[in-house]
This record gives C-alpha cells, sequence and structure tokens, in this order.
C-alpha cells in the first residue's frame, strides 16, 4: 500500500476554521482522514500540506513513525511544535452557564475568567475572579470538577500567585496556564507551590494538542513521558470534531488520561459534516467499535463552509493604557 496524494478541506466554524486532510492511497476506495487544524493560520497549515503532500508520495501510510520522521526531517528547515469554556468578565455570568451545561449531563467545566492583565492587578479585579468562582461553586455543586483557564495572561508569577488565591477556594481540579509559556522559571515555582494542580505542556497535568504535537503517535510519547514523571494527561481539544475523534481513540489507550476536553456545538451543524464512530452523550464517550478511526466525512457539506477569515477576538487584549497583552 502507498500513498499516492494527500489533500486538504477547509471547514469555516466561525471562531476557527478546521482544516481535515485527506489521505489516498493506491488501493482502491482506501484513504484516511485526519484534522491539521491550527487556529487563525489556515492559509498557511493548506500551504503547509501542499508543500508536505510530495514528501510522502509512495510511503506505506502504515509506518506512521517513518512518515513522521520524513515531515519532520526532509522538509529542507527541520520542523518541530507549532507554538466548551466561557469568556466574561460579570460576577454573574458563570453560575447559570455552568448550571446549563451540568443539567445537560456534562459532570465538569471549564472557564476561562482571568481577565485582560500584565504584570498587576487592580485589587477589584481579582476580587471580582473570587466571587465568580464562588457563585460557579454555589451553583454546580461540590461534585462538579472545575478547570480554569488562565490562557497565559499574568505576565508575572506575583499576579499568578494572587489570582490562583482567589480561585483556590472553589478547590477546581486544576488551573491551566497560569503564566506564559517561555516563563519556565515561574511556572516551576508556582507548580512547586501553589494550592491547586497545574496543567499546561508539562508539569502536574500535560496537556498535548493531539493536533499541534503531531498527531496521535507523537502525543502517546509525550503521554509515556508523562507517565513515567508521574503525571496526568488532559489533552487540549477545542478544534474540530476529527480531532475530537483523535481525542476518544487517545483516551482509550492512555492509562494516565485525567479528563478529555470536548468542543461540543461551536457551529449549529457541526455534526453533520462528520460523522463520529459512537452516539455521543454529554459527558460521556463510550468505545466505538467500527473499524480506523470510525468516522465519515460528507465533502458536500464542508464545501458548503469555506474559508473566512476568522473573528478576532484577540484584538480585545489590549489595556486602557494602550498596553497590549495575552488574550
Amino acid at each position: 500500500m502507498k500513498i499516492t496524494s494527500s489533500n486538504a478541506h477547509v471547514c469555516n466554524a466561525a471562531m476557527r476554521n478546521w482544516v481535515f486532510v485527506r489521505v489516498n492511497t493506491d488501493q482502491p476506495g482506501l484513504y484516511g482522514w485526519g484534522e491539521a487544524t491550527l487556529e487563525w493560520k489556515t492559509r498557511a497549515i493548506v500551504g503547509a500540506i501542499d508543500d508536505l503532500a510530495p514528501l510522502l508520495v509512495a510511503a506505506d501510510p502504515r509506518d506512521i513513525e517513518q512518515c513522521f520522521q520524513v515531515m519532520t526531517k526532509h522538509s529542507f528547515w527541520r520542523m518541530g511544535d507549532m507554538g466548551s469554556l466561557y469568556e466574561t468578565s460579570n460576577s454573574g455570568d458563570l453560575a447559570e452557564p455552568g448550571k446549563a451545561v451540568i443539567e445537560a449531563g456534562y459532570s465538569a467545566v471549564k472557564v476561562v475568567c482571568i481577565p485582560y492583565c500584565h504584570h498587576t492587578s487592580p485589587n477589584r479585579d481579582i476580587d471580582a475572579v473570587a466571587e465568580m468562582m464562588a457563585r460557579l461553586r454555589a451553583a454546580v455543586g461540590s461534585d462538579v470538577d472545575i478547570m480554569v483557564d488562565f490562557h497565559g495572561r499574568p505576565a508575572s508569577v506575583a499576579l499568578a500567585r494572587d489570582y490562583i488565591a482567589a480561585i483556590a477556594p472553589a478547590q477546581p481540579l486544576f488551573i491551566e496556564e497560569p503564566l506564559p509559556p517561555e516563563i519556565m522559571a515561574g511556572m516551576a515555582h508556582l507548580t512547586a507551590t501553589a494550592p491547586v494542580t497545574i496543567a499546561a505542556r508539562a508539569f502536574h497535568i500535560a496537556q498535548p494538542d493531539i493536533c499541534h504535537a503531531g498527531g496521535l503517535w507523537e502525543t502517546k510519547k509525550i503521554a509515556a513521558m508523562a507517565e513515567t514523571a508521574g503525571m496526568g494527561v488532559a489533552p487540549h481539544n477545542p478544534l474540530g470534531p476529527i480531532a475530537g475523534v483523535a481525542a476518544l481513540h487517545f483516551g482509550i489507550f492512555t492509562p494516565n488520561l485525567v479528563i478529555q476536553e470536548e468542543m461540543s456545538g461551536p457551529v449549529a451543524w457541526s455534526s453533520d459534516g462528520v460523522s463520529w464512530p459512537i452516539d455521543r452523550r454529554p459527558g460521556r464517550w463510550d468505545l466505538p467499535e467500527k473499524p480506523g478511526p470510525g468516522i465519515e466525512v460528507d465533502k458536500l457539506i464542508i464545501a458548503k463552509h469555506p474559508f473566512e477569515k476568522e473573528i478576532l477576538y484577540t484584538r480585545n487584549a489590549v489595556l486602557a493604557a494602550g498596553t497590549v497583552v495575552d488574550w
């Protein structure tokens, strides 16, 4: 069996354009689907797929390691890592949406509630986050897991520590990326001293993104390294339906999985273009029984939603004084 071609198919889903990739073989009717979505870099990714596709022609698609090595090392420059939540600033906004998620059948929620900030924040902002989390915890009860994504917004260890202290009484399952990734020493300090579990691309809980880290094969290696270090894995997954199916299979064969993020219904028709191998139920993914990924892709539906420029929410991440901050 040999690869004959690889083609990108772009499907707009409001905040993101999903990039699906079909890999064709010389066996009639035998092909595979993957997802290469990288937020707001759609045209660059499609171009990269077109550039890499010739390297895989005549390769055996079953030899995943060999294909990965070829794409990583034979593209002139060596390639490397590319590198159901709420956005709110109102202390009353989290409780009702949180209750709605739980009433739909989920047993965990993930929120973004840290305001745009820099090295410091006014006390009123920190107090507002504390109140927001207290209301959310009261609304969903003590048996529901809450995860808080900081989005790397605090630009200093001191400020991250202040916001961690504000949300700690709500007993989150973990907090995600309390600092920008380049502040490695600060992240290590928080990991050692914070009263809550920290999830990032390392530390207490690893959060590799299957699409961004190199696919199932490479992410499995990351999970194995995390396991040897006594760390759990909670894959990052705010992407499209094929990424979701990949996360489903990853969770099945990964013993140190903690929890799996799910992007549910970013657009009303999101389940029409790609059929899942299971009946999806809120808060639960069952074992699939279909061969391979078990998906079917309707290219006609995808074609109805061509590329559109994404909504640039990041443009709002500017403080009153004009300072550009991480969103």
